[in-house]
């Protein structure tokens, strides 16, 4: 599928502790190179917390790329060596404050992989504890309690539009209603 195309090397251009620019070179097959710009992110977990049977957690947050609050799902970056699972648990219980006694895998996905190495992992999480949540510092966000039913409607009328969000959203109701078929 990928042909004859050949990873060649790549070289850091800017590297913080939450991401990197490379610069990568591929062989397109003998006759041409090519160099791509590529962020280097890393990892995250996204979380659908299911309430009870209508309701859903989401975390209205402050975006500071985009300068404002964004709707979304409960997710974080994976910490070194952590596994997505335990960042998800990790992240649900930090930003709303609930432990989930069942937490399922999802999918996993790339937010935008020609520009982008970001990898993101999905969890249903079921049976929901009430405890205390944990915000780092700079998380600015209130979890908030929205009816399943809306959640479709959200999304289409851009009251949601954090893409990781929608995909979560989206197949969680697709597995909800292929389990009632």
């Amino acid at each position: 599928m990928d042909g004859n195309i050949k990873y060649l090397n790549e070289y850091f251009l800017f590297k913080s502790k939450q991401l990197g620019i490379v610069e990568r070179n591929f062989d397109l097959g003998g006759k041409n190179t090519i160099t791509k710009e590529i962020i280097k992110s890393k990892e995250i977990s996204v979380i659908v917390p299911i309430l009870d049977e209508n309701n859903i957690i989401l975390v209205d947050q402050y975006r500071f790329g985009v300068k404002k609050n964004l709707l979304e799902l409960p997710a974080g970056t994976i910490e070194n060596e952590e596994k997505p699972i335990d960042c998800a648990k990790r992240e649900l219980k930090e930003e709303t404050g609930y432990i989930a006694q069942n937490l399922d895998r999802i999918t996993s996905f790339y937010t935008s992989p020609g520009i982008n190495t970001e990898h993101v992992h999905c969890y249903k999480a079921t049976n929901l504890i009430k405890t205390e949540s944990k915000l780092e510092y700079d998380e600015i966000l209130s979890p908030m309690i929205i009816n399943k039913n809306k959640i479709l409607n959200m999304i289409t009328n851009e009251n949601i539009i954090d893409a990781k969000s929608i995909i979560g959203l989206l197949l969680n109701l697709l597995l909800e209603k292929e389990k009632t078929l």
